[in-house]
């Protein structure tokens, strides 16, 4: 509803990192103040990809629950750049204007997150 209220305020020609920016804000709007980011559940998504074999989604259902885990543990802002590039699939630039940084911040997030995921993912596994 904000991307139509707002629709003459759209400036550019990146309509998808404009839309994103409106979803970020209206995620971090609706957050309760001091309280925990929860992880989704994914119960209901569709993995097309990995057949009905019960075994490997199992093993998917596994890594995505370790990966959220893992992603909960990241400070918001790793996090964020995290989710826009890695699952999102948003280039550096897209991530920078979405998240109102410059791209050099971006790819130290990144840089940054990836290593503290690594970390959390590894301290699982013991």
């Amino acid at each position: 509803m904000r991307a139509f209220r707002y629709f003459e305020r759209f400036q550019g020609d990146d309509a998808r990192a404009w839309l994103l920016t409106i979803v970020r804000h209206s995620f971090y709007d609706s957050l309760p103040v001091g309280q925990p980011l929860q992880p989704l559940d994914e119960d209901d998504e569709p993995m097309a990809d990995w057949s009905y074999n019960p075994e490997r989604l199992a093993e998917r259902a596994e890594l995505r629950d370790a990966v959220n885990t893992a992603l909960q543990t990241l400070p918001p802002a790793y996090r964020e750049a995290i989710v826009l590039r890695e699952m999102a699939d948003c280039s550096y630039r897209e991530i920078a204007h979405i998240s109102g940084t410059p791209i050099g911040t971006v790819m130290s997030r990144l840089a940054r997150g990836r290593e503290l995921l690594l970390r959390a993912l590894t301290a699982q596994e013991n």
